[in-house]
């Protein structure tokens, strides 16, 4: 068997196969051996079919079977001869290849291969991690916000207007001219709450200067979702009633310290303090190692499988197309404007994460940085926990929408990034 690769393009390759018949021949007549020796039909002993019968019945099945295991063969072999890692598979139609040409086997076919890289200037590289500090007004305003989650209403007996850290219990008519056309009681309604088909700061501005007892009007235009399909899309008024108004109040430090199961406010302030730093130490650090890789991408250059580019962002932007159409709130002809657009934007990222992917599992190959099933143990269990699932049931769900491959990828790259940031010299 002869084979020949060529480059024909950025990471695209052209193999030729060139088979001889004398090959071919000793292929086929050993598969019909094979199965001769193995098959038992009625009215013969195992291994005692004859070879005629043997054609007669599986010659069709079996030629397809070699013409697959030697183009595999080859396959596989010029990967292996050329050192090529193929990103896509070739396609090649079987049944348009004879087997009984008196000049054997000629068949050109193509595939994408990941590009060769050999990663450069990775180690040693020169990252800056400035040191953090926690001022007493971050950690004033963490004990703040512990407060303000535990609030608790306080009904108003004073004949105080709505506050803005607070709420009202009202009842609200919705008018067609003077009738009612719906009403709803004991509604929660505050600050910052919109009224829909209402103007919201007018809202909030009236609200906010009504007291237990008071009745507002907004002027509003049905929404096309209100309940009273006659009115949509018409004006009318929503009358509001004040019941019951509310103060939200700060529970008392002993509250919050014993809801937190904490001895006193220094040892608050001290965990608060420990967790500001923590977060602020990672991110310095997810800067460093953006900053680790930015430089990383500028020492290794290499081109990219323009035809892989081009197919997922066809993908992408198809879906992109059927969105925009079936939401009808873009004009048609601005639609192909608008995919031109995410094309050119979608096509620069979908590049520079290929290109980033590329490098870094290059370097994980080099060093050999691999994902073992503890990692992908350890990843499954961090993901259950953090959304309060079993861990069989995450990996089901992985597995069901063919996620698990991303995931591991996901992991080499922390892997490797954190590999980089080791061998970085930081300052």
């Amino acid at each position: 068997m002869q084979i020949t690769v060529e480059t024909i393009a950025p990471c695209r390759k052209r193999v030729r196969l060139v088979i001889p018949p004398q090959k071919i021949h000793e292929q086929v007549e050993g598969m019909i051996r094979s199965a001769s020796a193995n098959l038992q039909l009625p009215g013969f002993r195992k291994g005692k079919v004859p070879r005629s019968l043997v054609e007669k019945r599986y010659g069709t099945a079996i030629r397809r079977d070699v013409k697959e295991s030697m183009l595999n063969e080859g396959f596989q072999q010029a990967l292996k001869d050329n050192n090529i890692t193929p990103i896509t598979t070739p396609q090649i139609d079987l049944e348009q290849i004879p087997l009984d040409a008196p000049e054997g086997i000629k068949i050109d076919f193509e595939f994408d291969a990941r590009p060769e890289i050999d990663p450069k200037g990775y180690k040693g590289v020169a990252a800056t991690v400035a040191p953090v500090t926690v001022e007493p007004s971050e950690i004033d305003a963490q004990v703040a916000e512990l407060r303000k989650g535990r609030r608790r209403p306080v009904k108003d007996e004073a004949g105080i207007s709505v506050p803005k850290e607070g709420f009202a219990i009202a009842k609200i008519q919705f008018l067609e001219g003077s009738n009612v056309i719906l009403e709803r009681e004991s509604l929660r309604v505050m600050a910052g709450m919109t009224l829909a088909g209402a103007g919201a700061e007018e809202f909030e501005a009236k609200l906010l200067a009504s007291k237990r007892g008071d009745t507002f009007d907004m002027p509003l235009t049905y929404p096309a979702d209100f309940e009273v399909a006659s009115v949509v899309g018409k004006p009318g008024t929503a009358r509001v009633t004040i019941r019951e108004v509310y103060s939200l109040v700060n529970p008392e430090d002993a509250e919050v310290l014993k809801d937190l199961d904490i001895a006193d406010m220094e040892t608050l302030r001290s965990r608060i303090a420990e967790h500001i730093k923590e977060a602020k130490e990672q991110q310095e650090r997810r800067k460093a190692e953006e900053e680790i890789l930015t430089k990383v991408m500028e020492s290794n250059h290499f081109e990219l499988p323009e035809r892989i580019i081009d197919e997922q962002l066809d993908q992408r932007l198809t879906q992109y197309k059927m969105h925009l159409s079936q939401q009808g709130t873009v004009p048609a002809e601005e639609v192909d404007k608008r995919v031109a657009e995410e094309r050119a934007k979608n096509r620069t990222d979908f590049e520079e994460g290929m290109r980033r992917l590329f490098v870094l599992e290059a370097i994980a190959k080099k060093e050999k940085i691999f994902v073992t099933e503890e990692d992908m143990g350890r990843e499954i269990m961090s993901i259950s926990q953090r959304n309060n699932a079993k861990p069989e049931d995450v990996v089901d769900y992985y597995r069901n929408n063919g996620l698990l491959p991303a995931l591991r990828i996901d992991i080499l790259e922390a892997k490797v990034r954190n590999f980089l940031f080791e061998n970085a010299q930081k300052s």
